[in-house]
């Protein structure tokens, strides 16, 4: 809905009571990005049009870049955070030194939106959260490593006690339950390999375990 009514005698913010409001007011909801925290303040809440969002900056500092963002947050006097990069890509579209920077919203992250070419040539990403849901029995880890514009590596890990026939099973699983999310998203012409590996290592910059990165050379 475009719009909503709201009425509550003490509603509860952050954790503390508001005042009782007097009268029913009737407005467009705003949303809060709540995976877009730093530090005990809220990042951006979505506008009325849903296609901008605007950063609640009083309290921090924002460097934009092309594949992350950096922030500093001036918040917390007794744990600052200092230049903490976030691999959120934020697009800012005010003019600059506007009261309020306003950005596109959420563009992604760079490890986690998979873009691929369809067949008709147009380009089309798929959900990382769509991806983090292949569930097959025996398989215990996988990554999507993109090889080109219309081509995967989806190397597994399964459970060291299967035989030959259940580790098969396994990627034959994994590689029909990809099957039919490409064919939703009407990427069917997307070609992809399913191997089965001993381990898949963590990022060697971040040593953190990314889902979705670019094939290693």
């Amino acid at each position: 809905a475009k719009s909503a009514t709201f009425c509550t005698r003490r509603p509860t913010t952050g954790g503390y009571e508001a005042p009782p409001c007097a009268t029913a007011k009737r407005f467009a909801p705003y949303f809060l990005n709540s995976d877009c925290v730093c530090g005990g303040c809220a990042l951006p809440f979505t506008n009325p049009d849903r296609e901008t969002m605007t950063l609640l900056d009083d309290n921090l500092i924002f460097e934009f870049h092309e594949d992350h963002s950096v922030i500093t947050n001036l918040f917390n006097f007794t744990m600052p955070l200092i230049r903490y990069r976030m691999s959120d890509i934020l697009r800012p579209i005010s003019a600059t030194g506007a009261r309020r920077i306003v950005i596109q919203n959420l563009v992604g992250r760079t490890e986690q939106m998979p873009v691929f070419v369809n067949s008709t040539g147009a380009k089309d990403f798929i959900s990382p959260h769509t991806i983090n849901e292949v569930f097959v029995e025996g398989v215990t880890r996988f990554q999507m490593q993109i090889t080109g514009p219309a081509s995967f590596r989806f190397p597994i890990c399964v459970e060291p006690q299967l035989d030959g026939m259940q580790r098969a099973a396994a990627a034959a699983g994994v590689t029909g339950r990809l099957r039919e999310i490409l064919e939703q998203k009407g990427l069917g012409n997307v070609t992809f390999e399913v191997p089965i590996v001993a381990d898949i290592p963590v990022s060697e910059r971040t040593r953190k375990f990314q889902l979705i990165v670019a094939a290693p050379a």
